[in-house]
């Protein structure tokens, strides 16, 4: 007799995301750039993980489906507060944040003139910061993958990826606002 899969109690559910509430911040940040709607969606984010414990299959990949609720807070926000509110388009947020976890997410295709700008930003990446961004987005690699191969820890991998993401989506942003003052 097969056992039947339970769902995870919201305390198994909270356990996991304290355990990657760092990664989830860092993603985050990564598509916003206020410090203090960061926390805001974070916690948004853990109310929706906690209300929603019984969707989750205990057998999937937890960080993708939190990042993945981030994700649609963050466009919630921007929808909410377009006026205030200075980012990367939702295209170009879902193509770079689509990995091989969220298939279930449309592949939306950037701007030609986003494609240009971000063509560009990544090649003032450092090194390391670009290669990193590559073989997570561009290969679909997962952290700790990428951690190994770079000879770095999972935590360094996440914030270095972070970091890289902010500074893509400050740069592109200044691009696309000096095309347009042209």
């Amino acid at each position: 007799m097969q056992a039947e899969r339970q769902p995870p109690e919201a305390q198994d559910v909270q356990r996991l995301f304290l355990q990657h509430v760092n990664v989830i911040k860092g993603f985050i940040f990564g598509l916003m750039p206020d410090y203090a709607a960061v926390e805001d969606v974070l916690h948004e984010v853990f109310l929706v993980v906690t209300t929603k414990s019984s969707v989750f299959a205990p057998d999937s990949d937890f960080l993708s489906w939190a990042c993945s609720i981030a994700r649609n807070k963050v466009l919630e926000r921007r929808r909410l507060n377009r006026r205030s509110f200075v980012t990367l388009s939702p295209a170009a947020i879902d193509s770079l944040f689509a990995s091989a976890q969220s298939e279930d997410l449309p592949a939306l295709a950037l701007t030609a003139d986003e494609t240009e700008a971000l063509k560009l930003c990544m090649e003032r990446l450092a090194p390391r910061a670009r290669q990193a961004v590559e073989l997570r987005y561009s290969d679909a690699r997962r952290p700790s993958e990428i951690a190994r191969q770079m000879n770095w820890t999972v935590g360094a991998v996440s914030v270095a990826i972070a970091r890289a993401l902010a500074t893509l989506r400050d740069c592109v942003r200044r691009k696309l606002a000096d095309s347009e003052s042209r």
